[in-house]
């Protein structure tokens, strides 16, 4: 069945299909998922507790990508190696997180970034942008500055930029959401709204074990959201 999935998943992602559906359809007939909101976390799937605007969602875990090892490529005539290896690979060094909620929503993460987004009021069809290694950031109080580049929906804006100052941050306060020991860092952004007009946030990411736990992190200017990994849920 795994080995099924993970094949269905790699042609999809070879063949760049831009509809969630077909890999939304495979998923849920994987999982259960989405077939009401009160349906049951699945035991030995990875889950994402996301609160958008006040109201709370539990997205599951697709699939991940990762980057290829040397000698690999994700050229379509290499599948049977790939299948084999039973890992679907990113077209870039990073290991790509892709998680899906019960209506059909889709977020895409990178090393706890938002990176691509599909379903929801505002979309992120894609980023092209390098942002700092977690791992780079000390405890300097200078910030490290870049550029993210995106292209959004609805009404097409190709080549969208934000700027952005990225920096280690101490604790904020206690949560009930993040351990005492995490690592905490800060975005500062400046964007423009759908008019037009300036704008500028604050995100915020927790970090323990090299993996980003918790964060807050904005789509749009009306949609902010947070998101707490939960891992996987263990079987009976």
């Amino acid at each position: 069945m795994i080995k099924h999935l993970l094949t269905l998943l790699l042609l999809i992602n070879l063949a760049a299909c831009n509809s969630v559906n077909p890999v939304w359809d495979t998923f849920k007939a994987a999982t259960g998922l989405g077939e009401g909101k009160s349906a049951a976390l699945t035991p030995g799937v990875e889950y994402l507790k996301v609160n958008v605007n006040g109201h709370q969602a539990m997205m599951a875990l697709g699939y991940r990508t990762f980057p290829n090892p040397a000698g690999v490529s994700s050229n379509p005539t290499q599948v049977e190696q790939l299948v084999k290896n039973a890992k679907l690979y990113s077209a870039d060094q990073y290991v790509h997180e892709f998680w899906y909620s019960g209506q059909k929503e889709m977020m895409e993460l990178v090393d706890g970034r938002v990176v691509s987004v599909m379903g929801m009021t505002a979309e992120w069809r894609q980023t092209n942008s390098i942002s700092p290694s977690w791992d780079s950031l000390g405890p300097s109080s200078i910030p490290t500055a870049w550029i993210r580049n995106r292209d959004l929906m609805p009404g097409y804006r190709y080549g969208f930029k934000d700027q952005i100052l990225t920096k280690m941050i101490e604790s904020p306060k206690a949560s009930k959401d993040v351990p005492t020991g995490a690592t905490w860092f800060e975005d500062s952004i400046t964007s423009k709204d759908r008019e037009g007009n300036s704008w500028s946030y604050k995100q915020v990411f927790a970090r323990m074990g090299g993996k980003i736990i918790y964060s807050e992190q904005c789509i749009a200017e009306d949609l902010c959201l947070s998101m707490k990994y939960v891992g996987m849920i263990s079987k009976q």
